[in-house]
């Protein structure tokens, strides 16, 4: 990270040659859907990751609505999904994101120039290897969790760097990586190989060290039941109706119970067997036994408490119509996130960045636009005089365009929310020395 305040963020990209699975540019779509906001009076106006407005993170009322990162800039150049997470969370907080890709096990090491994918990094980091039923073989966790996390820890590095800049007037440089990542988050996994040379195990819903602690099937789907000390486990055994177990010398201790893990088990299984999940959560309501349902994505989306939460935002999308994402999984007191406006599409700003951000006049872009250095999406170019005088709804909606032709470079910007006058090309800044192809490659 430079010492200024934009932020470049690296990550690694697909290989050579493929294509994203849909699923992945379904949660890439997710992520660039979530961009606008607004900046105090007179300043440049980011754009942000677009989230439902909360019913309750709003601002103070007669506050403007100001948000932590607001004048901070961010080059996102990464792909799939790792970096754009971070990227995303930045721009919920403030930041304008504007787009760099580096390996996805470190910047040096004799991995460093190997390919990151996430379900790569979760082999190699072992996170595979402890995923998946007992009896069974290591599997690949239903989400990119290693992306995510990557994301996570990527987003709190930048938050951290920026606090060293403002005590130190220093910028740091982070290498953050898929690898590095996933093996941080082995914690206790790690801390026994490491400690006592105990190799981990799969245990499919259960806990290694705490028994009962695992997901068990009922008459009509599943619950999971978590007694982590004694006194819960008797509870469980007193709904359960089998209050004889919690004294049976076999089970006193928890360590008793892991050592008589199997028989124990079988009887629990037995019993949940024979209600239905409903019931179950019914009668552990108010015993204070953690328990839950393992709820399919229908029944996830359909709790209540999801939707109190703010979880799910809906957009319309001038291709796509009806658009809905999950929402943000933070909300805070004094500054609300924007309602969701449609992304920008491949192509559509070639010319406002080439012209805004790099200084080169209508005609050198027109030049270029005719020599497919670059792409314009399929409409009229839109030259300075003339986007000048368009409204500001018709900058606010402004879509992308489709995927560029081969061999050309296209830029898509975020829209932003708010009017700020567009520099003329008297104010633009004048236009760079270095080659274009070296400045365009930002843009990749």
């Amino acid at each position: 990270m430079c010492a200024g305040s934009t932020l470049i963020i690296r990550e690694s990209c697909e290989s050579a040659g493929t294509r994203p699975s849909r699923d992945k540019m379904l949660l890439r779509a997710v992520a660039a859907t979530r961009f606008a906001g607004t900046l105090r009076p007179g300043a440049r106006r980011p754009p942000r990751l677009l989230r439902a407005q909360s019913s309750r993170a709003s601002a103070r009322p007669g506050e403007e609505n100001i948000k932590p990162l607001d004048g901070i800039k961010v080059l996102d150049l990464t792909r799939v999904l790792a970096g754009p997470f971070a990227s995303m969370i930045l721009g919920d907080l403030g930041a304008e994101i504007i787009k760099v890709e580096r390996p996805g096990y470190g910047q040096t090491g004799p991995m460093s120039q190997s390919p990151g994918y996430d379900s790569i990094a979760s082999a190699v980091s072992g996170m595979m290897h402890i995923t998946g039923p007992e009896d069974g073989e290591p599997v690949r966790p239903g989400v990119a969790m290693t992306d995510l996390a990557t994301g996570l820890y990527t987003h709190g590095a930048i938050m951290a760097a920026l606090l060293w800049r403002a005590k130190t007037g220093r910028g740091l440089h982070i290498d953050c990586n898929l690898l590095s990542s996933q093996v941080a988050c082995l914690t206790h996994i790690a801390a026994n190989y490491l400690n006592a040379g105990k190799e981990a195990k799969r245990w499919g819903t259960a806990h290694e060290s705490i028994v009962p602690y695992q997901g068990f099937k009922t008459q009509d789907g599943y619950l999971i039941v978590a007694a982590g000390n004694n006194k819960q486990f008797a509870r469980v055994c007193k709904v359960l109706n089998l209050s004889h177990l919690s004294d049976d010398p076999k089970y006193k201790t928890n360590t008793l119970r892991v050592q008589n893990r199997k028989e124990l088990l079988q009887i629990l299984s037995q019993r949940f067997s024979e209600k239905r999940t409903s019931e179950w959560l019914g009668k552990f309501e108010g015993t204070g036994v953690p328990c839950g349902p393992i709820n399919n994505i229908q029944q996830v989306f359909s709790d209540a408490q999801v939707a109190h939460n703010d979880l799910i935002m809906k957009m319309e999308h001038p291709t796509a119509g009806k658009v809905v994402i999950p929402g943000p999984a933070v909300r805070f007191s004094d500054f609300k996130i924007n309602k969701p406006t449609p992304p920008p599409l491949t192509g559509q700003h070639t010319a406002q960045v080439l012209r805004e951000m790099l200084g080169y006049k209508d005609d050198d872009i027109e030049q270029l636009l005719k020599a497919g250095t670059v792409c314009q999406n399929k409409q009229p170019l839109i030259l300075s005089g003339v986007a000048a005088s368009q409204s500001q709804a018709q900058r606010r909606t402004r879509a992308q365009g489709d995927t560029p032709r081969e061999g050309c470079q296209s830029v898509a910007r975020h829209p932003q929310q708010g009017s700020n006058p567009r520099p003329t090309p008297q104010q633009a800044p004048a236009k760079p020395t270095a080659p274009l192809h070296k400045i365009m490659t930002v843009f990749h």
